[in-house]
């Protein structure tokens, strides 16, 4: 991977080059942040370091300690989970040693070579992983020791590793059974039935799931109730979420990454679904004014649909119950970006499906668009009333010749003038059999009259 020096912060050096790669000398944080670090995203398989240890001893190049150390890891640890496939790897799972002292729940705790003190405890809480070393063991350097492999393992398996922020103060509530809460936490503190953060939640399905095949309280359970603990739903989201197919495993698939690519949707201010909360509104004769001007296509459509769809759906519903519905008017600028192209009759779509289907239901659908030539064909020909300006070009006039005789009119509707045809409009409405020439003043929300 190449960088212009023109590209790199202020404090990096750019100092060798080989066909594998390239070598800087700088700040990994501001310089992941940079363009190089974009490229770079979900294209590394291996992140290795030199593990940063917060000595309170310092060594002669200097350290961070206590909190500092803390907010400079907390920093650095998404940077580099999103720079991941994967498969990749920054952290290494628990080895069997460690997962015997979390069993055994004793250590040789005291002062350590760093200066650290390290309590009776602070070895117990599960982490999900541990900073792997800082090279790669070709066989044992001690006998009967696993060799030391740096392997893939997540950050934290939690929404918050997926992009997603969650909501201040968030608790997840679910009943726990004591057994398993001491897999988790072997001094019995942990209690999901009173509320959990979700990093703690993360840690209690985690640990299920590592101990899925080996621990007691599961084997016992099979053999007693002749079932599983987990039905196939739970272990379906166990598996999504520590992204091993197989309990005790390796992480050998994507999981909850698949998730990353969505976070941009996610808000973590809201309580509810964006659709549920202006259906509401809606429902109590609110205008609800939705402004996708901007940003990503793709999200632009996906939340138009998706906002169609919850009103369309509540609406059939209400009509299929015999229950009033109240009058919805969808209004969309620019509708060539979202309806359905010309040759598209598919009428599960839901753009289709109000033009066809909206007036039983009480919805009425507005549009705006220059390009009428590349609207559904299935929305044209439901449209009742037309509001014809200026169009772009020919085509889009043989296209209105279609379904109504604006013949008379498609010279003047090609041809436009700043000057004379400002406001002049030609109106076809379901009442009138008439093409009518209609001249439309300007509205001023500060008119008096």
């Amino acid at each position: 991977m190449t960088a212009s020096s023109s590209s790199l912060p202020n404090h990096a050096r750019f100092l060798q080059q080989t066909r594998l790669g390239s070598y800087f000398w700088a700040d990994s944080i501001t310089l992941l942040r940079t363009a190089l670090g974009k490229k770079l995203e979900n294209n590394v398989q291996l992140i290795l370091t030199s593990p940063p240890f917060p000595l309170n001893h310092k060594k002669s190049y200097g350290n961070l300690c206590g909190n500092g150390y803390q907010e400079w890891f907390s920093a650095l640890a998404p940077v580099c989970a999103n720079l991941l496939t994967p498969s990749g790897q920054v952290l290494r799972p628990y080895s069997p040693s460690m997962k015997q002292l979390f069993r055994h729940g004793r250590y040789n705790n005291g002062k350590r070579p760093s200066e650290h003190t390290i309590s009776e405890t602070g070895f117990l809480s599960r982490h999900k992983g541990s900073i792997p070393p800082n090279v790669f063991e070709l066989e044992p350097m001690q006998p009967g020791r696993t060799v030391r492999l740096p392997n893939a393992f997540s950050l934290a398996n939690t929404a918050s590793n997926a992009g997603f922020k969650a909501p201040k103060d968030f608790k997840v509530k679910f009943s726990g059974e004591k057994d398993i809460n001491a897999l988790v936490r072997p001094d019995g503190t942990l209690d999901p039935s009173k509320g959990i953060p979700l990093d703690e939640a993360s840690d209690w399905f985690t640990a299920v799931w590592e101990n899925y095949d080996s621990a007691d309280y599961f084997i016992k359970y099979r053999q007693k109730k002749g079932r599983e603990w987990a039905d196939e739903d739970l272990k379906a989201l166990m598996i999504f979420l520590t992204k091993k197919s197989k309990p005790g495993g390796n992480p050998d698939i994507s999981g909850f990454i698949k998730l990353r690519n969505i976070s941009k949707l996610h808000t973590d201010t809201v309580g509810k679904p964006f659709e549920t909360e202006i259906l509401e509104e809606l429902r109590k004769g609110k205008i609800i004014i939705v402004d996708l001007s901007q940003g990503d296509p793709a999200i632009q459509s996906l939340y138009s649909d998706s906002i169609c769809r919850k009103i369309f759906s509540e609406a059939m519903g209400r009509f299929i119950e015999n229950k009033p519905n109240n009058f919805f008017q969808f209004y969309f600028e620019e509708a060539h970006n979202l309806f359905p192209k010309k040759d598209d009759k598919d009428l599960s779509l839901i753009y289709n499906r109000l033009a066809k289907e909206g007036a039983k239901l009480n919805l009425g659908l507005i549009y705006a668009t220059q390009e009428v030539s590349s609207i559904s064909s299935n929305i044209l020909k439901n449209t009742q009333n037309w509001f014809i300006a200026h169009l772009n070009n020919e085509e889009e006039t043989r296209e209105i010749k279609k379904y109504y005789d604006f013949e008379d009119f498609t010279d003047g509707l090609v041809r436009f003038s700043a000057n004379s045809d400002k406001g002049f409009v030609r109106m076809k409405t379901y009442s009138n059999p008439f093409v009518v020439p209609v001249q439309i003043d300007r509205f001023l929300a500060g008119d008096k009259e």
